[in-house]
């Protein structure tokens, strides 16, 4: 049976969360299996009562010790093989049956435990980061890198779009992505040095590129992979983050207004509210994927509900399901 490894760490709320996460993805995916490592009394907690089905396809594994934020990133090289990252990503590499990794903890740590526990696909120096970010309609667009690398050369940006366009083939069903690079001008020659060169690069490629993109056509189905260094995609990352928060915000306020003036709207503009939840909420999307190791991870946010870890699954289970049709083919 194909499994997914769970790290139940280092989310804000508790590891709780994360296990009833794993239990609702386990009912709806009956096929898949997973290994949580975690705490045992908060495992029995939240499984005494779940459906035998679901208990028989997981394997728990007890952990004593959790890298917190605090904790430098090289921590998770020596001294801290108990730690539920490190047994995550060990477990990962060593089963065959475990197709993916998923974890709430540090991100530091899970950036370079993935390089020297897991592993790199050939070629690959180090993991990008990437997020899904929902278009305008129903659509995806995969931005690279978000934060792993802050200082990159033409060459990893290069590396940055054949990982987002082989993510992008997996998990959105794309066949041949367009790959746009972040600046600050569509035109040939506009951003920095780096900016430029890397367009040279791309260009002469066999991938799909259209050239530069701005920021504010990311969310209009323009392209299915942006490509940027980790500084500016981090911050072009929270910065869609919050505009969308923002716009809840002024929905919510205009329909206390209304509802002062006695106005009938409210499903409309409870609508509304769940349209804009549904692109922008962080635990909807569930993490960011580290591309480029020799297995699917996902980072998931700090503020991970159950939700969360089902929204996960979900597209690791997309991604393992494409790939293993595309090794038929």
């Amino acid at each position: 049976m194909r499994k997914i490894v769970v790290d139940t760490f280092g989310a804000d709320a508790s590891d709780k969360i994360i296990i009833k996460g794993c239990l609702g993805a386990l009912d709806k995916y009956k096929e898949f299996g997973a290994v949580i490592i975690g705490n045992k009394e908060s495992f029995e907690e939240q499984t005494k009562s779940a459906d035998p089905d679901i208990i028989k396809r997981i394997e728990f594994i007890e952990s004593f010790d959790a890298i917190s934020n605090d904790d430098p990133p090289t921590c998770i090289f020596n001294g801290r093989n108990d730690s539920s990252m490190a047994m995550m990503l060990d477990r990962l590499k060593s089963d065959d049956e475990c197709f993916a990794g998923l974890s709430a903890g540090n991100t530091g740590a899970l950036f370079v435990g993935s390089m020297c526990r897991l592993g790199l696909k050939k070629g690959v120096k180090a993991p990008v980061l990437s997020a899904a970010i929902p278009t305008i309609g129903d659509k995806w667009v995969c931005l690279l890198d978000c934060g792993a690398s802050l200082s990159c050369s033409k060459n990893d940006l290069l590396k940055f779009a054949l990982l987002g366009c082989e993510f992008a083939r997996l998990a959105f069903g794309v066949k041949n992505p367009r790959v746009g690079l972040l600046s600050v001008g569509a035109e040939k020659g506009k951003g920095t040095t780096l900016v430029n060169e890397a367009y040279e690069l791309i260009e002469k490629s066999e991938l799909n590129f259209i050239g530069n993109i701005e920021s504010f056509d990311i969310l209009t189905d323009k392209a299915e992979v942006v490509v940027t260094d980790g500084f500016s995609g981090n911050i072009l990352l929270k910065n869609i983050e919050a505009t969308g928060k923002a716009a809840m915000q002024a929905v919510k306020l205009i329909k206390t207004q209304h509802n002062e003036d006695k106005d009938n709207t409210d499903a409309l503009y409870d609508e509304i509210l769940n349209r804009l939840s549904e692109k922008f909420d962080l635990n909807s999307r569930g993490g960011a994927t580290f591309l480029g190791t020799v297995k699917p991870l996902i980072k998931m946010h700090g503020c991970a509900n159950a939700y969360t870890v089902t929204a996960c699954i979900d597209q690791l289970v997309r991604v393992e399901t494409q790939s293993r049709l595309n090794d038929e083919n």
